[in-house]
């Protein structure tokens, strides 16, 4: 991904146009720049330019997995690894989904153009959007498996509730 930035741009708000981007929360995001052979990480009070970030100069992006669907926390949201890993498993009924858990089909129309003809990286999109509007993760969770069974896909109910109660 390219981007053009101010000097004054702070890291956080950097995340935040990289999450509209790709839909990735900031919480999850680690950016860092390299120097001298080793990477630092950029600080979010910190603009790009105290960072001494330079006009084409790359910043990498990792994600912080520190999540679930692997057995984990219910008061917290899953990681980008672990919603992938569900979005490769639900695949084309995604829309299924998508319409249980409340999404308009003007939504499903913007993922269906930002990600033509892969349905795991739409199902992506949706959950990460779903997620981001999330408050409440305990009742998330709940919401999510009765719309995983609504959908036909009580397989994967199944495997996340028994992943919710180790």
């Amino acid at each position: 991904m390219c981007l053009q930035m101010d000097p004054e741009t702070s890291v956080s708000t950097l995340k935040q146009i990289i999450c509209e981007k790709i839909s990735v929360r900031p919480q999850q995001q680690r950016l860092y720049i390299r120097r001298n052979f080793r990477n630092f990480e950029l600080h979010n009070l910190l603009t790009l330019q105290d960072c001494g970030i330079h006009q084409d100069e790359n910043i990498s992006l990792r994600l912080c997995t520190d999540g679930l669907l692997g057995g984990g926390r219910k008061d917290a949201p899953p990681d980008s690894k672990s919603i992938l890993s569900l979005s490769v498993d639900i695949g084309t009924d995604w829309e299924k989904l998508a319409i249980n858990l409340n999404f308009s089909e003007g939504v499903l129309n913007t993922i269906r153009s930002n990600r033509p003809n892969n349905s795991e990286m739409q199902c992506f999109e949706m959950l990460n959007k779903w997620w981001n509007k999330q408050e409440n993760y305990p009742e998330a969770w709940q919401t999510l498996e009765k719309a995983l069974i609504d959908s036909g896909r009580n397989d994967l109910a199944r495997r996340l509730s028994g992943m919710l109660s180790n």
